[in-house]
């Protein structure tokens, strides 16, 4: 839902919007967070080793990463959209909620 769509909704009923799509962002992320362990329980399982990454190869996928994303920028997605998405991950990760 666009700001400005969020923004015509009677401000009671917004903190009502918010608290229910937060209630169910979490439980999504709950159920995501069990059924990715699942899968990767299911890949161990038939075969697949799990490795982890030294900090060169990490460093070099997040080189990787951000060419694709700057490529994709202004056609998949639009520069507002990006540097708005950004400005929320990186205040998230601020606040000590992610990596």
């Amino acid at each position: 839902m666009s700001k400005r769509t969020f923004g015509k909704i009677p401000s009671n009923l917004q903190r009502i919007v918010e608290e229910v799509f937060q209630s169910h962002t979490s439980l999504l992320n709950k159920r995501t967070r069990k059924d990715n362990d699942e899968a990767i329980r299911v890949m161990v399982k038939q075969g697949i080793r799990l490795v982890t990454p030294t900090g060169e190869e990490t460093e070099e996928f997040k080189r990787i990463s951000l060419e694709a994303v700057n490529e994709m920028t202004g056609k998949a997605f639009s520069k507002d959209v990006f540097a708005e998405v950004r400005s929320h991950i990186n205040q998230y990760r601020k606040a000590g909620k992610g990596k």
